[in-house]
């Protein structure tokens, strides 16, 4: 966890261009600059300070049966790379794909969902302009990729996650971008599958463990028409 959370903080605050090829090139670049990590001790309580939502740990069971802590807060907002570093799939040496809604992690038999509520069609093309949208604080609509049938490998995954103890995780933003920059995702938790229907996509309805934050809610609607 430790490690994660180290490789999250280098993707964060160091530019690609003069990114360290491993973590301890990271680590003597940071002791190298003690003025940096003063301003970063004093910087992480008032951003605690300004969080908006309480937020919660997340404890998730692995593929083998085993728990595991994974360094993300449930109801914090975290960029893709927090994410993708929190759960092993960036790491220094080791790129990953992000163009894309879904991301599976077999180490914890999970899938991850990225939402953006917001959809252009300058932006997304006709197959993935999902309908993804918040139902109520507890329950969730979203749309599986376009290619997705029920008896394929992934519908049947998604569907009787909880039988095959998987993991599903929703990341949800209300668009893609805020006064130029790009915007990160509101971790919701963990959700449990309560109905679906049709394929190419596959239409879910999700139950969140614990209810979305009212303002979030507020905004997800709203954002979501």
């Amino acid at each position: 966890m430790e490690r994660h959370l180290i490789t999250g903080l280098h993707f964060a605050i160091i530019p690609s261009r003069i990114a360290p090829a491993s973590l301890s090139e990271f680590t003597e670049l940071l002791h190298a600059h003690p003025a940096i990590i003063q301003e970063l001790r004093e910087l992480i309580p008032l951003l605690d300070e300004q969080a908006a939502h309480l937020t919660y740990p997340l404890d998730l069971v692995q593929a083998d049966g085993s728990s595991v802590v994974v360094p993300l807060s449930v109801h914090a907002r975290h960029t893709m790379d927090d994410v993708l570093t929190a759960f092993g799939i960036l790491d220094f040496g080791r790129t990953a794909w992000k163009q894309t809604g879904v991301i599976r992690n077999e180490r914890t038999n999970s899938d991850l969902f990225f939402v953006t509520l917001e959809k252009s069609e300058r932006e997304y093309s006709p197959s993935t302009l999902y309908k993804d949208y918040a139902i109520s604080p507890t329950l969730f609509h979203w749309q599986s990729q376009s290619i997705t049938t029920h008896k394929s490998n992934t519908g049947q995954r998604y569907i009787h996650h909880r039988e095959r103890n998987g993991n599903i995780l929703l990341f949800v933003r209300s668009r893609k971008k805020q006064d130029g920059r790009t915007m990160p995702y509101t971790f919701l938790g963990l959700a449990d599958h309560v109905s679906h229907k049709g394929e190419r996509p596959i239409s879910f309805v999700w139950k969140l463990r614990r209810p979305m934050p009212a303002d979030f809610f507020r905004r997800a609607k709203v954002a979501s028409g």
